[in-house]
């Protein structure tokens, strides 16, 4: 996102796995959000009690995605703030092939789920992420 930046050095493969990731999201599910796959997000209490959270499946990474697009669903509103990443210093990636199978899969699942149902709520009851 303009204005954000990265702390260290990203490999090719994690850049192109984070723009592949968000590009994908995207064209499966059209959330109108430049980075779905962040993780550093600031939920408002209103959205959350609108949210039915029993609804979210993902056992994964993919629950930021589905987060997102269950938000958007019901009119909520997306801001994104450029922020500062700073990458892990010890440990390592948790992004199994298993995971990574979840987050390519449960778009499109979701998709499915809700292809026959239009927004929740009016624009006009629309909240802030």
């Amino acid at each position: 996102m303009p204005g954000g930046s990265i702390d260290g050095e990203w490999g090719i493969n994690r850049r192109w796995l984070s723009a592949f990731g968000n590009w994908y999201l995207e064209r499966v599910l059209h959330l109108g959000i430049r980075d779905a796959t962040a993780g550093f997000k600031v939920w408002s209490a209103d959205t959350l009690r609108m949210l039915d959270l029993s609804r979210v499946g993902a056992a994964g990474y993919a629950f930021q995605a589905e987060m997102n697009y269950l938000a958007v669903r019901i009119g909520c509103r997306v801001v994104e703030v450029p922020i500062h990443f700073t990458d892990r210093v010890a440990g390592t990636s948790k992004m199994s092939f298993g995971i990574k199978l979840e987050s390519a899969l449960r778009p499109w699942s979701l998709r499915w789920r809700y292809r026959h149902q239009g927004r929740e709520v009016s624009d006009d009851q629309a909240v802030r992420v």
